[in-house]
């Protein structure tokens, strides 16, 4: 669903333009908050590699122009169940901290 939503946000003319040089993001005036939450652990490690949905909307906001994006990723909850909860308050806490700054 995630990534039909930003294949119709990806049109010519609105989020970014045709350039003889290549594409131009157009919304480089816009902020990005970017959370995430995955019950194992995907940000480092040996299971780095297979994390795509950061990556992919990091990626597709920096083709559309964005440069001002902070990222909040609650992960290790199901791999760690005895730090759940720490795990979860603490990343909703930088969640409402970053949404303060809106």
């Amino acid at each position: 669903v995630l990534h039909t939503y930003i294949d119709y946000l990806n049109r010519a003319g609105k989020t970014f333009k045709y350039t003889p040089e290549g594409p131009v993001g157009l919304i480089s005036d816009k902020k990005i908050v970017l959370l995430n939450a995955s019950g194992g652990v995907y940000s480092k490690g040996p299971t780095a590699e297979m994390e795509m949905a950061v990556r992919y909307v990091s990626n597709m906001m920096g083709f559309f122009g964005v440069k001002d994006i902070e990222t909040v990723v609650i992960e290790g909850h199901n791999q760690s169940p005895d730090k759940a909860e720490e795990i979860i308050s603490s990343g909703l806490n930088k969640a409402i901290k970053l949404a303060s700054t809106f």
